[in-house]
């Protein structure tokens, strides 16, 4: 054995005698100890310790301080018998007699458990790695949001327990203070995470019923607050559907399965901008944008509007009431023969808000101060006719497959 092998230090050497294969693969896989088969080991069972002839070399070289193995000596009725130690070793025989179970018949299973778990974690975690290196190649690569980060820019600053509740897995699309160790899938990305995750998944296996994780909610989004391993695990399984525990925080925008970093920094400029102009608490305004730098081109217009108000009017006028007036009088106008031309069945990843900014570029004259619905309508015909061109959107496609634009 010697010639193939050369350990460093061997505390032990555990004998086990005859044992089924299954018993053998616990110690190997489960232990992660290296295994010795050794002919003729009880080439003569009268007694004890015959067959040692074959490791006394191996015994003498490395001198492990204890020599465990599996005999029960116990007579009927009678107190287990000491072990004799060997003439020609010195080392400490310790017997199972009585009172270690090494083997019986549950570290198998056990073992065949722990072995499954490992592989599905090894196949969760090359599928997210796989899936991870498509998307970046695809440029549609999303990241689990940070929690935290997302809480601060949108100010979300209470959150209220509604109990426990049954969510869509594809609903939760972040996490606080793990979302750089699992995939947006849920998929494990770090080796780290293989221990905690195998015990997971054979609990699973077992039928085991484990407590709910617990998710915060912010609009019709979820971000994970205890559970990622359990989440991991189901989502390994394909399930669709996990118990949970909910906080819900008010949120006056819109996030869903599809938010990822990027848009959470439009949505944060479009939180500050309902709070400037007081939208929210006068209307219902659905003024989404699908690009970065759109809200000040939006608050530049409700400024010029107030001008307009006041020269008109001859008297201040807030900007609160000038971006009601703006939305009720030249915006909402707008979206409606946006809507109405039908524009957006041609451009599935824009919005009418985000119409309404390019429009009102490629004719920057159109919507300084008054609504003239015929020019409005005419130039709406004409930057349709423009822009839905094939090439045109050819060149679009392009452009976002590229990563020069986002959305």
């Amino acid at each position: 054995m010697s010639t193939f092998v050369t350990p460093a230090r061997i505390e032990a050497i555990l004998f086990c005698k005859d044992l089924p294969a299954a018993y053998l693969k616990y110690l190997v896989t489960g232990l992660n100890l290296p295994l010795f088969y050794v002919l003729g080991n009880h080439d003569e069972a009268t007694r004890m310790y015959r067959g040692f002839e074959a490791l006394k070399l191996f015994d003498k070289q490395h001198g492990p301080r204890y020599h465990f193995h599996g005999h029960t000596l116990v007579r009927k009725g009678a107190v287990p018998d000491p072990v004799p130690r060997h003439p020609d070793h010195q080392h400490q025989p310790v017997s199972d007699a009585g009172h270690m179970s090494l083997f019986d018949s549950r570290p198998p299973k056990e073992a065949a458990s722990r072995t499954q778990a490992d592989a599905a974690f090894s196949r969760a975690m090359s599928r997210g790695l796989v899936r991870e290196l498509k998307d970046q190649l695809l440029r549609r690569s999303k990241a689990l949001l940070p929690f935290d980060e997302v809480k601060e820019k949108l100010e979300l600053w209470y959150g209220r327990d509604i109990g426990r509740q049954t969510v869509p897995l594809d609903a939760i699309v972040g996490s606080q203070g793990r979302y750089r160790n699992f995939s947006r899938h849920f998929l494990p990305l770090d080796e780290n995470l293989r221990q905690r995750w195998k015990e997971i998944e054979m609990a699973v296996a077992a039928g085991r019923d484990l407590p709910p994780v617990e998710l915060y909610k912010v609009c019709n989004a979820y971000f994970v607050k205890d559970g990622h391993h359990r989440i991991s695990v189901a989502k390994a399984k394909q399930r669709t559907f996990i118990e949970a525990r909910v906080f819900e925080y008010t949120c006056d925008l819109s996030l869903d399965d599809k938010t990822d970093l990027e848009q959470i920094v439009i949505l944060e400029t479009y939180h500050r901008f309902l709070k400037d102009t007081g939208l929210k608490d006068q209307r219902s305004p659905n003024l989404h944008l699908t690009v970065l730098g759109g809200y000040p081109i939006l608050m530049e217009h409700i400024q010029r509007h107030k001008l307009f108000l006041e020269k008109k009017q001859g008297r201040s006028v807030g900007i609160k009431e000038a971006a009601v007036s703006w939305y009720d009088n030249i915006y909402s106008p707008m979206r409606r023969l946006i809507v109405e031309n039908d524009i957006l069945r041609h451009f599935p990843h824009r919005t009418e808000a985000d119409f309404y900014i390019w429009i009102s570029k490629y004719k920057n004259h159109l919507l300084l101060d008054e609504f003239k619905p015929e020019q409005a309508r005419s130039e709406i015909d004409n930057y349709y006719r423009l822009f839905s061109r094939p090439a045109r959107k050819l060149w679009g496609r392009l452009r976002r497959f590229l990563g020069l634009v986002r959305y």
